[in-house]
């Protein structure tokens, strides 16, 4: 699909300067450059939820730790 869009002057030289390292078309570059911050953005907006998720993990660890040291410490009180 085509579409018309108006860039600042600065804008469009950084895009040539770029695109041109890349060996790529404005097309292909722009299409590259959008695609990238529309998934930094899904990777940023789910950071709470995985935050959330990596605390609740650690927590369970941190549980399974301290289950297994009381477990330790029974088996050494009963084999003295």
């Amino acid at each position: 699909m085509t579409i018309n869009i108006s860039l600042p002057e600065e804008v469009l030289k950084f895009i040539d300067d770029e695109k041109a390292k890349m060996n790529v078309s404005r097309s292909s570059f722009i299409v590259y450059c959008v695609k990238r911050v529309i998934e930094a953005d899904r990777i940023i907006s789910s950071m709470p939820e995985l935050i959330t998720s990596v605390n609740r993990m650690t927590d369970e660890l941190h549980d399974l730790n301290k289950a297994n040291r009381i477990k330790s410490d029974i088996k050494g009180k009963v084999s003295k």
